[in-house]
């Protein structure tokens, strides 16, 4: 009897050289050796490097090029789940930069290498109507797929499954959703080019959600909230609402809809405490509400922030440098129409 080098447990050896209980385990020492081995070279190769060569793990403190597997097989994280909760990539500054911007081989590809747009190389001889309809099939087998295997992280359930609680969940949902946001181009590609990426992508969004209808335009937003009753906002002709604009300071402007009688009753005086309501209009139904809110926000798309405001709004949007007289006579004009 002799014991496995892999798995400790004691075996009878059919050969005196015989030092693995089974195959597996016999392949298991030899990954775990190699593993070992590489981990060990790694750290040699950068021990002296310069930062921008590697990155160094935020868990253990392992150094490479690129540590995505090793963040996957070592910690049982996907290399977003990572970026949350480190606040850095697991490729180095060198690689990053190497693929970044015009170095990129498919930098400002038109859509030309992804099967998700119209232009993609294979859907050359088809038609603008067989183009639409392939892409639009793609889209929906992936986003079902996505949703069928726990991956889609544009949902609350995918964040709520990785332990994290229902507040952490929404705060991370709302992280994702605003991947590309003024702040996070600048941070990425400086002050200059960060503000022309994030303008020309906003024009672009601006452009296509113009040419859609009021209706589709509403339903797109509704279906983007987290909170499945205020998805019924669009749709509820029954029960009257209250269109709001709040001053949160001189430089922010809330807007919002509410089914409560008023303001008042939508917040505590102490959340309003500071704040200034500018408008409160009490309408028929909660779709007029609706509709006056989401013809704003897509007005004045470029101007809203995103952010935290604590315990008086929570996760939000904000119109900034917006002029709030303007915008409380273009409320009241919306209702009239």
């Amino acid at each position: 009897m002799k014991p496995c080098l892999n798995c400790g447990t004691q075996f009878v050896a059919k050969h005196h050289s015989e030092k693995h209980c089974s195959d597996q385990c016999k392949k298991q020492y030899s990954r775990t050796r190699a593993d070992a081995a590489r981990a060990k070279a790694a750290q040699e190769k950068f021990a002296n490097a310069d930062p921008s060569e590697y990155v160094e793990c935020g868990v253990c403190g392992f150094r490479g090029a690129e540590i995505t597997k090793h963040v996957i097989k070592e910690h049982g994280m996907t290399s977003q789940e990572y970026r949350q909760k480190f606040g850095h990539a697991t490729k180095c500054q060198k690689m990053i930069d190497r693929v970044s911007g015009a170095n990129n081989p498919g930098y400002q590809h038109g859509g030309k290498l992804s099967p998700f747009s119209k232009n993609f190389v294979a859907y050359e001889g088809m038609t603008d109507e067989e183009k639409s309809r392939t892409v639009t099939e793609l889209g929906v087998t992936a986003q079902a797929s996505a949703k069928a295997n726990g991956n889609s992280n544009t949902s609350i359930e995918y964040w709520t499954t990785r332990c994290y609680s229902l507040e952490d969940a929404k705060a991370a949902l709302s992280e994702r959703q605003s991947t590309f946001s003024l702040e996070k181009c600048i941070e990425k590609f400086g002050e200059i080019e960060g503000r022309l990426r994030w303008q020309v992508r906003q024009d672009n969004w601006q452009d296509t959600l113009n040419s859609k209808s009021i209706d589709e335009i509403a339903s797109i937003n509704s279906r983007k909230v987290v909170n499945n009753n205020y998805k019924q906002f669009g749709n509820d002709t029954s029960t009257s609402g209250v269109f709001y604009i709040i001053r949160y300071d001189s430089t922010k402007l809330k807007i919002g809809v509410t089914s409560k009688d008023s303001v008042m009753d939508r917040y505590t005086p102490m959340h309003l405490a500071g704040k200034e309501i500018l408008l409160e209009m009490k309408l028929p139904s909660l779709t007029d509400a609706f509709s006056i809110e989401q013809t704003l926000k897509l007005k004045y798309a470029n101007t809203t922030i995103k952010g935290d405001y604590g315990n008086e709004f929570g996760w939000t949007e904000i119109f900034h440098n917006v002029d709030h007289i303007a915008l409380v006579e273009e409320a009241k004009l919306l209702a009239v129409q």
